[in-house]
């Protein structure tokens, strides 16, 4: 008898009061929107670093180099080189751009979850399934059962979100915090010596074109008259961006497992426990 009052009443009491703290303290919320907030702006701040690189590349692509061998002139275009590079950074910058997107939906997420009402009705649901339970009439067993169920299924859609985007923070702060950074440097650095090279071939960015729209500035870097490289300076573009595909590649994997995988891992990891919780005899009548 001892035995069924804790596993009928007991646990889903102790449940309920825990997930009514919970709702009505905010406590989760706080945490959850400062860590949404950090990796947005970290997400932000990349996917414009991305673009900057994407500029500077493509500007570099107008390089033409004029030799002469056997006394005969000839003009090469080695700037192509750099299409499969440019090609990368593009789609770099596409997947910020969505990683920012699931950012934002996650921040608009927790908001609604942390809606009074939501919360209101939440715990208002839980003891209701509680008052059912100090009756044991079989007939509003069935009824029972479905508002505990209801009540569960809630409380993961309450939290679940917040707790996700807190262990994924938490995730990125102990695994790729060193990866993420050191890789962003490196791409940095890649566009700033770019962009010093550039500047030296007179193949600098107007300002308006860097206030104008992006079509405005592609248009731009495929129309400009770049003055003839010489060999050693594609050398240097070269060595500038020798390790951007790598880094970009890192940056990638950073962002695609603190924005997408962590959460969806720690989300299922949750809705199995919630499975595991419904499933427990908590419902049944003690005869």
């Amino acid at each position: 008898m001892n035995e069924g009052i804790l596993r009928n009443f007991t646990w889903p009491l102790l449940i309920t009061i825990v997930v009514a703290i919970g709702a009505f303290s905010g406590a989760f919320d706080s945490e959850a929107e400062e860590a949404v907030e950090t990796a947005l702006k970290r997400s932000l701040v990349t996917f414009g670093i991305a673009r900057s690189l994407n500029a500077v590349i493509s500007v570099a692509q107008g390089t033409e180099v004029s030799v002469t061998p056997l006394g005969m002139g000839l003009t090469l275009a080695p700037g192509e080189v750099l299409d499969p590079l440019n090609d990368l950074v593009e789609r770099f910058s596409g997947f910020m751009l969505v990683s920012s997107v699931a950012l934002g939906t996650q921040r608009v997420l927790i908001e609604i979850s942390s809606w009074l009402p939501y919360s209101i009705f939440l715990v208002a649901l839980g003891f209701s399934s509680l008052v059912l339970r100090s009756f044991g009439a079989q007939s509003i067993s069935e009824w029972r059962h479905y508002l505990w169920r209801g009540f569960v299924v809630l409380a993961m859609v309450r939290f679940v979100v917040p707790i996700a985007v807190v262990g994924s923070e938490w995730m990125y702060s102990s695994f790729l915090e060193a990866q993420h950074v050191e890789a962003e440097q490196g791409i940095s650095e890649a566009s700033s010596r770019v962009r010093t090279i550039n500047a030296e071939r007179g193949a600098e960015i107007p300002e308006e074109s860097v206030q104008g729209s992006w079509e405005k500035l592609k248009e731009w870097a495929a129309g400009v008259k770049i003055k003839a490289a010489s060999a050693v300076q594609l050398e240097r573009y070269s060595e500038a961006m020798k390790e951007t595909a790598k880094d970009t590649v890192e940056l990638i994997v950073v962002f695609f497992l603190s924005t997408f995988i962590f959460p969806i891992a720690i989300a299922i990891a949750l809705w199995r426990l919630a499975k595991w919780a419904l499933a427990r005899p908590t419902i049944k009548d003690n005869d």
